[in-house]
């Protein structure tokens, strides 16, 4: 089944959009072949939680309600099999190296 891709970044900073947007392509190459479970979107969010957003922060660049990045990450919980943002992070981390400078 094809996927689109859904990350929008907000043009706030050029610098933070382009990293992440390297960081979204480098998750999803990384996560789909891993974790095939996930959506686009909750790569999208895994991006941001990566880089250290808070829920608020990652609703603001995705465009969505704060409760709907709660859902998502719950989501990305289950299917990763921890239990909170720090646990998903460091999975995250383990399967792609952080970006360097």
């Amino acid at each position: 089944m094809a996927r689109k891709a859904t990350l929008s970044v907000a043009p706030s900073d050029g610098h933070a959009q382009t990293t992440a947007a390297y960081e979204a392509v480098t998750v999803r190459k990384a996560m789909s072949r891993n974790n095939p479970d996930l959506t686009l979107r909750e790569l999208d969010i895994l991006v941001f939680l990566r880089l250290g957003k808070s829920n608020r922060e990652i609703a603001a660049e995705l465009h969505l309600a704060e409760n709907t990045v709660k859902r998502h990450l719950s989501s990305i919980f289950m299917k990763l099999g921890v239990s909170n943002r720090t646990e998903a992070a460091i999975v995250a981390l383990g399967i792609f190296p952080p970006l360097a400078g």
